[in-house]
């Protein structure tokens, strides 16, 4: 959120149109050799052909997904001081997956209304104070539904049963300079409803636990938090013969599991990040950059 400079209100109405067409297979490719018979392998060599051999990719082929959406929103300059960011929008989504074999087609249309409101307010010395408090709404995507091979640690199987995920999102931060670096410290707590998530199914073919032969499938979790905090900082450090030097600093620490009795961490977290970066500036020469980022190791990447 970002206080209006001069003028009280602002509105933008937006409209958004997505439609996709999914090609999925595999092919396999190579020579086949057919041996004359014995009366006539000593007058004739053997024949060889070519084969090719389409098979059944990840997704069903020719699945398709499409989504339209409308939003409204607006910032209202309450005070010299007060800025509000209201915002509303209405999504529609619809997945055609023909599946074939033991599971019939799927049609799903999925839609939802989300809204949000952001805050933010001035205090002196240059200092902001900034929130907002959101309702989120994920439709399944093809991959979530249709999914099916050797993937990670197992076999993925469709789920053309999952539901949509809501999220409901509260963050809050500060803007201040320490110094004369400007420093943007952030926080979240994030409650989700039937949150889409990769879920163990059962021990597939073999019926031997933690093999390769394990089946997965995205579904629903109950319920899940996450929460989070994120510092960014930045300097620019401008010399007398024009050389400029722009110093980058970021770091974050986030948290996710499900709130069921088992409290099993959320998929592809990483707990904690820093990337550093630094850029020079020399008009007669031109720009150096560089770059450190650190990533702590994640508590659940898969399965």
């Amino acid at each position: 959120v970002q206080a209006l400079p001069s003028a009280r209100t602002a509105i933008t109405v937006g409209l958004s149109a997505q439609y996709e067409w999914i090609g999925s297979w595999a092919t396999v490719a190579g020579f086949s050799e057919t041996t004359p018979p014995e009366p006539l392998q000593q007058l004739m060599a053997p024949s060889r052909s070519v084969y090719d051999t389409r098979l059944a990719g990840r997704f069903p082929d020719g699945s398709r997904y499409s989504s339209h959406g409308v939003y409204v929103n607006a910032m209202r300059r309450m005070s010299l001081r007060l800025t509000l960011e209201p915002s509303i929008r209405w999504s529609r989504y619809r997945a055609r997956v023909p599946f074939g074999g033991d599971l019939a087609s799927l049609d799903a249309r999925y839609h939802d209304l989300t809204f949000g409101v952001g805050a933010a307010y001035r205090l002196r010395g240059g200092r902001r104070l900034v929130g907002s408090l959101s309702r989120g709404f994920r439709a399944p995507n093809i991959d979530d539904l249709a999914v099916d091979g050797a993937w990670d640690n197992g076999v993925d199987v469709p789920n053309p049963k999952i539901r949509p995920e809501y999220v409901w999102q509260l963050e809050t931060g500060v803007f201040t300079p320490v110094w004369t670096v400007p420093v943007h410290v952030t926080t979240f707590v994030a409650f989700y409803q039937d949150l889409i998530q990769r879920v163990w199914l059962d021990n597939g073919l073999d019926g031997m636990p933690n093999t390769l032969d394990d089946r997965f499938q995205f579904g629903n979790v109950s319920e899940a938090l996450t929460w989070g905090v994120e510092v960014q900082a930045s300097h620019a450090v401008r010399y007398t013969n024009g050389d400029v030097l722009d110093l980058r600093a970021e770091g974050s620490f986030l948290w996710g599991a499900s709130q069921d009795e088992m409290h099993m961490p959320l998929r592809r977290i990483p707990p904690a990040q820093l990337d550093l970066q630094a850029r020079f500036q020399r008009e007669a020469v031109g720009r150096f950059r560089g770059r450190v980022w650190l990533v702590a190791p994640q508590r659940r990447l898969s399965g």
